[in-house]
């Protein structure tokens, strides 16, 4: 006869009950948890008081609508109970900011780092600004569970730093160690794109698709694959890392007035939006921007077109602001004869990293509690080691 490991099942039952709070993301009654999770209304009781206690739920009451009997009991998932940290790197700046399990971001702030070339020096402001940004959130530090890092350039799937684009110094950096050390936390690292793909997925508008693109392009260049659900990454991290690509003469993108709009520098980027104005306003010097920056895209688009096929390319990095861009290079891809596949704009801003980078670090998790925190349709990540 089999033994039965208590504890293991009432975590079980705990992350049931914590699921259905999770999910409804509202107030629940007692019998609504009970239906859901198929246990008997005693378990409920005494998982949900833990979880009070704890810090997980909270209880609330239905408003009264009349005056007889004390009104139903509901419970919530409290969203301050599991919060996590992010710092997304790019050339020349740090961002760091506290999301919940929800992927909502709560606080963030931002740093410019010195010297990109000296990689000890950008992790110790990042870790710096992370501890001011956590300090400012003013939530306990205990709901703090893990730290998602993202970083512009080649990732292994160990964390480690295989490529930052004209920065060797950051060859064999292996970000996510620095931060474990200095926080006590596990700390998870991908690609940019690739964590912008997955927080497209999950609070962006790429939830429908099994396969799609998330395509960053001008003055950075990369995309972020998602095949059947998941992210794939190739060898060494090398998938979607189309700059590396010469022959393409993608390089001529930085050089192109409209590319700088994915250029880290804020100044650049404003010069590359008022480029996009002037063109919606119908600007004949800006329109022809907007058409030199389509002819330089629509290569790597029809590479992926007739080699993943996917379902959807998602621009974002900035090319989301141009209306007319999404819409010409819709209309090039028609013309072609190209499977029918949607060119969307993201609908995340810079945000997009970060986010993914919380989820990525929601997903990393061992403890049962923080895995009840999933959302069904979501693609099944590949982690990778801190």
């Amino acid at each position: 006869m089999t033994a039965i490991d208590l504890a293991a099942m009432r975590q079980h039952n705990s992350g049931l009950v914590l699921a259905s709070l999770f999910q409804a993301r509202e107030p629940v009654r007692m019998a609504t948890l009970v239906r859901q999770t198929q246990l008997s209304r005693r378990t409920v009781e005494l998982i949900l008081s833990t979880l009070i206690d704890e810090g997980w739920a909270a209880e609330t009451s239905e408003p009264v609508v009349d005056t007889l009997g004390r009104p139903p009991r509901r419970y919530a998932f409290r969203t301050d109970s599991a919060l996590f940290a992010t710092v997304a790197f790019d050339f020349h700046a740090a961002t760091a900011a506290i999301v919940n399990a929800y992927g909502h971001i709560l606080h963030q702030a931002s740093t410019v780092l010195d010297d990109i070339n000296n990689p000890p020096e950008c992790l110790q402001s990042a870790s710096d600004l992370l501890k001011a940004v956590i300090a400012d959130s003013g939530f306990r530090w205990p709901s703090v569970r893990g730290i998602g890092i993202s970083v512009t350039g080649r990732i292994d799937d160990d964390g480690t730093v295989m490529h930052l684009p004209d920065t060797p110094a950051w060859t064999g950096v292996r970000p996510g160690e620095h931060f474990s050390s200095v926080f006590g936390l596990p700390a998870s690292v991908d690609n940019d794109t690739n964590l912008a793909a997955l927080a497209e997925q999950w609070v962006g508008g790429a939830g429908g698709y099994s396969n799609f693109i998330w395509l960053i392009a001008g003055y950075r260049l990369g995309a972020g694959l998602v095949i059947r659900k998941e992210i794939h990454k190739g060898l060494h991290g090398a998938a979607g890392e189309v700059i590396q690509v010469e022959s393409m003469g993608l390089a001529a993108m930085r050089a192109q007035p409209l590319g700088l709009i994915s250029s880290p520098v804020p100044a650049q980027r404003t010069q590359a939006r008022s480029i996009i104005h002037a063109a919606e306003a119908g600007d004949e010097k800006a329109l022809k921007a907007v058409e030199q920056l389509v002819d330089l895209l629509e290569p790597v688009v029809s590479t992926f077109a007739w080699t993943i096929a996917p379902e959807a390319i998602f621009l974002g990095g900035g090319l989301e602001e141009s209306r007319l861009l999404t819409a010409q290079l819709q209309h090039r891809l028609q013309v072609a004869g190209l499977p029918p596949i949607q060119i969307r704009p993201s609908s995340l801003g810079e945000s997009a990293p970060l986010l993914g980078a919380a989820y990525m670090s929601r997903s990393a998790q061992n403890d049962t509690l923080v895995q009840a925190l999933r959302e069904n349709h979501l693609a099944a990540f590949p982690l990778p080691a801190m």
